[in-house]
């Protein structure tokens, strides 16, 4: 995912953005099942690797797309690519 931003942020920042955004439209329980987790963060690009449950997909698509703060900034977030696998992705991306 690609996440704009005026000022910096952390990977924390991000973590607790993504959740909050999962738990507001999703509920703890949906949150609980997405099963995500932030696998590298390239906050000096703006980008980070999110893995979750297959069956979870669009669920974290949407909560990414309907991010709008991180660390009380506004912001904006969205997939660049989607995978099945994270070597794929890599692969796919150039990223080591």
């Amino acid at each position: 995912m690609r996440i704009v931003c005026d000022s910096a942020f952390s990977e924390r920042d991000l973590i607790w953005a993504l959740s909050d955004v999962g738990r507001d439209f999703f509920g703890l329980a949906g949150l609980s099942q997405m099963s995500y987790r932030v696998v590298r963060c390239y906050l000096n690009r703006g980008e980070a690797v999110l893995k979750c449950r297959m069956d979870s997909v669009d669920k974290l698509r949407a909560t990414t797309t309907l991010l709008t703060h991180v660390a009380g900034q506004p912001a904006a977030a969205f997939v660049v690519r989607s995978s099945g696998t994270i070597k794929a992705l890599t692969k796919a991306t150039g990223h080591q």
